[in-house]
């Protein structure tokens, strides 16, 4: 008894594996027999940091934002999911959820907590014969990422609203508001979401839609309501804060006639050469004037970098357009019109035609992170100050400090996405109005160049920031002073903070600058435990 309060009392460096997690009081000690009787009742495998594979299941896409769990959970089924739940909450441990670690700000990691991760939860199920969509409906479980479920979806002559990386998944995507290469024709993932199936903060099992929510207790008890205001929260309140999706329920859509089209150009976006020169610019700004001019069919991306080619030129301008439809010589004349009035010749074109949407995706290269990132967003708008806009990224690239890398995607959204409704998704009316999502980043390989990411990041970010009139929940500038009013506007954030407070009134699901993140919280802990075997007799 005399060791477990002196562990109490003062703190405890618990060293396993080169990890040093920090355990004080108030945080308890989890007795061993307690920690290794809840591992042996999950039917998923779980890791220590002392684990051989610890090390690569805790690292972040962003290398930067990563941390180290004091236990790692894989769930293979809603009842592992749910037993961890109760375990983190009734010993009061921090508790993060990840589905693919795509979360540039850190939001599904942890640090001494535990780290649940659904990868394995891959389900997917197509329902053709549906009575809430004409064309049919997907349920994706959460571990899926969406380059699976294009393959899966298009066995059946169908597509759904997803992400454009494959290895994306579910969860952050979808509860972000999720903007796609075809959502300027089918809407955001929120607007294509018919039901959400999760565990809350008390181990119970939820089943939402727009019809009303199901809540079964862990006491076999049940209760129906028409109350669908978690189901709002869910499409665009943000991911990991409220509670374990286990499976989203998406509609389905026939894919057009004639296949689809992308034309791809690739352009010197700056040069050395008796001077420092931006071609690149220049046709940035005609790209962001044509496509004032296009009808919602075409989507796409333009993705810059300031990435060294040779002595003279550094960076590229790739501009990745998507004609969700035929490519019809009045299209083919639209996109000629458009390259005659560039003064400055792309180095790369193609003309690609695609049979289905999951041909396309297939070649979409995966991100594989590995870098340190800083990342910001802006969602621009019909009126914004194109030219000036990229005057101010031409600007960042000369005076971020060396040798941080300087790079941004623009994705082209509005069209169908401008035309859901306000009150039945939770995402800002900055969000709903917007016709492009500019999500730029500094990026570095030491960790000795962080201070400097993070200053001149968080600077830029603040400018850019200033050209649109919201923020991407999912791709946000991580330190942003005004972010709730930024990513969901005050009446939304009221709503949104209202509901967090009804079903997860103590906070057990947190991430950074999520809903309440702000507000005074319960003390959560690190894993530490106690070897209770020791003290026996």
């Amino acid at each position: 008894m005399k060791v477990v309060v002196i562990l109490v009392i003062f703190h405890l460096l618990y060293l396993d594996g080169g990890v040093a997690i920090i355990c004080h009081h108030p945080c308890p000690l989890i007795p061993l027999t307690q920690l290794n009787d809840f591992k042996k009742s999950l039917t998923g495998p779980t890791l220590s940091p002392a684990d051989v594979g610890y090390a690569n299941a805790s690292l972040m896409q962003n290398r930067r934002v990563t941390e180290h769990p004091g236990l790692i959970v894989y769930a293979l089924d809603a009842s592992d999911v749910q037993k961890t739940v109760v375990f983190s909450k009734k010993h009061s441990l921090k508790l993060a959820v990840q589905s693919t670690g795509h979360s540039y700000v850190g939001r599904s990691t942890v640090e001494g907590g535990i780290l649940l991760i659904l990868s394995k939860l891959k389900q997917i199920k197509v329902e053709l014969n549906s009575t809430r969509s004409p064309h049919g409906e997907v349920m994706v479980e959460t571990g899926n990422m969406w380059g699976g479920v294009y393959e899966e979806v298009d066995k059946y002559g169908r597509v759904v609203v997803g992400g454009s990386d494959p290895s994306v998944g579910m969860g952050g995507y979808t509860q972000g508001g999720g903007h796609s290469p075809i959502c300027r024709s089918l809407g955001l993932a929120v607007d294509n979401l018919l039901e959400v199936k999760l565990i809350i903060a008390d181990g119970g099992t939820v089943t939402t839609s727009t019809s009303g929510t199901t809540i079964k207790h862990t006491n076999g008890t049940v209760i129906n309501s028409n109350d669908a205001d978690l189901f709002w929260a869910l499409r665009g309140g943000g991911g990991g804060t409220w509670g374990v999706v286990l499976s989203f329920t998406f509609k389905l859509h026939l894919p057009p006639n004639n296949g689809m089209m992308t034309a791809i150009s690739v352009f010197n976006m700056y040069e050395l050469n008796s001077g420092f020169i931006a071609p690149g610019a220049a046709v940035l700004k005609k790209y962001f004037e044509f496509l004032k001019t296009v009808d919602e069919k075409w989507g796409g991306y333009a993705l810059y970098s300031t990435m060294p080619l040779d002595n003279t030129h550094f960076g590229t301008l790739t501009l990745d357009l998507v004609y969700f439809g035929g490519w019809t010589q009045a299209v083919q004349n639209k996109m000629d019109a458009f390259m005659a009035t560039l003064t400055t010749k792309p180095v790369y074109t193609a003309l690609k035609k695609y049979t289905s949407f999951w041909e396309y995706q297939k070649n979409v290269p995966a991100d594989r992170g590995g870098a340190r990132i800083y990342l910001y967003n802006s969602l621009l708008q019909n009126d914004t100050d194109y030219d000036s806009l990229v005057d101010t990224l031409v600007q960042h690239a000369v005076t971020k400090p060396y040798p941080l890398l300087q790079g941004c995607t623009n994705t082209f959204i509005g069209g169908a996405t401008r035309q859901g409704s306000e009150k039945e998704t939770s995402i800002s009316v900055g969000f709903r109005t917007a016709t492009h999502s500019l999500s730029c980043f500094l990026g570095w390989g030491d960790p000795k160049y962080d201070a400097d990411g993070e200053k001149f990041g968080l600077r830029f970010g603040d400018e850019l920031q200033k050209y649109g009139k919201a923020v991407y929940f999912n791709e946000p500038t991580e330190d942003i002073s005004d972010w709730k009013e930024a990513t969901w506007g005050k009446d939304n954030y009221a709503r949104l903070l209202t509901i967090k407070k009804k079903w997860d009134p103590e906070q057990l699901f947190w991430c950074h600058h999520c809903v309440g993140s702000d507000l005074p919280r319960k003390q959560y802990c690190p894993v530490c435990i106690f070897d209770d075997k020791s003290l026996v007799g």
